[in-house]
């Protein structure tokens, strides 16, 4: 009880709770700008890419999907990608479609790539080193990848 008070009220803790909210608009705002930044940096051109599907029959890679891309002079950013695909997979086309690349398999199945997925797929793919299963392989280009129809 303080001297000058006649009553006896119990110490109040300032609240956090604008505090939290304040914290949270900052943190939501700082992960908003991180990653418009990297799309903005990540260099996706179709015009200057080139798609193929390789195979290697190595230790590393089997069949995978090749991307090179040119650069302008003076620019930075990737030249060369490759991205590994199920072996069992028969790819009847690769094209270049507006900002994707496209896979059609020969059973109709289609996946695309482009700037707004090929990050996380080519991570989760790399992820822990190679060697993943076919039917691993095929898992990850399934959530990140595929086209679905209807």
């Amino acid at each position: 009880m303080h001297p000058s008070s006649d009553r006896d009220e119990e110490p109040s803790m300032p609240s956090a709770f604008p505090l939290i909210i304040v914290v949270l608009c900052a943190g939501t705002l700082a992960l908003w700008f991180v990653r418009r930044r990297a799309r903005v940096k990540f260099l996706w051109r179709t015009e200057s890419i080139q798609a193929s599907v390789q195979r290697a029959d190595n230790i590393v890679f089997g069949q995978y999907l090749n991307l090179d891309q040119e650069l302008r002079q003076g620019e930075g950013g990737w030249t060369n990608v490759k991205i590994d695909l199920p072996d069992y997979w028969r790819v009847g086309a690769v094209l270049i479609d507006h900002d994707r690349v496209r896979l059609t398999l020969e059973d109709g199945s289609r996946y695309s790539v482009g700037r707004d997925n090929i990050g996380q797929l080519s991570f989760e793919i790399l992820d822990g080193g190679p060697g993943k299963s076919d039917e691993i392989l095929e898992k990850i280009w399934n959530r990140h990848a595929l086209e679905r129809t209807g």
